[in-house]
């Protein structure tokens, strides 16, 4: 053995603690940036897929992913066509099917004044389905020009809608509003919607006596202030009332007109008056 590899033996065997804990601790440090390298490499990697995915995404995927179907549900009678629903929506022309939100849609259908309710649904990859519920119309209105009448018909909340074609349902006839230009999509004046309400709670508690009311004509006392004049389907009687209108008041309005037509006293009768909680005749010239 040489002299050299002698000296270098004896010399790793009693070199000093401190020496070798600097050996230790520079190969750790070689050690933790080769890892570190690595872990950088791995996430620039993965960056760059992220980056190719977005792009293969965006350039190849989305542009396929155009809305090309709308199926529309109606609940009930909707005077216009499914291309004026599409128009509501903001689904005109090509659309991306990602881009479009259920909730959006929804609520911009729901602001349209004929429809009462709409729910939307995305059917992946490129189709929507569309449930309408329009506002149902609870009397037929013959709306005051001024110069005319013009018949349309009036919801629960007081929505002003078009007269349902071919309609037959009975129902009854409400005069005495004034709108300067009357069109589908306006409003009862607010004083009146409450009497409209329950008006609809009527006919849902009690159909037969619903079906009753011939017309029901509003008369304004003041700007927020009104009373109700009720002519029954079944006899020619005027009947005086407040703004209100329940199944209790209407079968005591009928028991009295039973009484007056047993009587025979209809001919001669004007008006019945129940205002004031009492009922009051009122008899043709008196």
């Amino acid at each position: 053995m040489s002299s050299f590899a002698v000296y270098e033996r004896y010399y790793a065997d009693n070199q000093s603690p401190l020496g070798r804990k600097k050996s230790r601790h520079k190969h750790n440090r070689q050690k933790g940036a080769l890892d570190l390298n690595r872990i950088l490499s791995v996430l620039i990697i993965f960056l760059l897929l992220v980056l190719i995915g977005e792009l293969v995404f965006h350039l190849v995927i989305t542009p396929r992913l155009v809305l090309k179907k709308v199926s529309v549900d109606i609940d009930g009678y909707y005077p216009y066509g499914n291309e004026e629903i599409l128009r509501i929506a903001g689904l005109e022309g090509g659309v991306s099917f990602l881009g479009v939100r259920e909730r959006d849609l929804e609520e911009k259908l729901i602001a349209n004044p004929m429809i009462k309710d709409a729910r939307v649904k995305k059917q992946f990859p490129h189709s929507i389905a569309m449930s309408i519920v329009p506002r149902a119309a609870l009397a037929s209105v013959l709306i005051d020009t001024g110069n005319s009448s013009i018949p349309l018909c009036v919801d629960r909340e007081g929505y002003i809608i078009a007269a349902e074609a071919g309609e037959n349902k009975p129902m009854p006839v409400i005069s005495g509003v004034r709108f300067v230009d009357a069109r589908p999509g306006m409003r009862f004046p607010e004083e009146l919607t409450r009497y409209l309400e329950q008006l609809s709670d009527l006919k849902a508690a009690s159909p037969e006596l619903f079906g009753l009311i011939s017309e029901i004509k509003f008369i304004k006392k003041s700007t927020t202030d009104y009373e109700v004049v009720l002519f029954p389907g079944h006899a020619r009687v005027r009947v005086r009332t407040g703004p209100e209108i329940n199944p209790e008041l209407l079968k005591g309005i009928l028991l009295v007109i039973d009484v007056v037509q047993k009587q025979g006293l209809t001919e001669s009768l004007a008006e019945l008056d129940f205002r004031a909680g009492e009922v009051v005749y009122r008899t043709r010239g008196g």
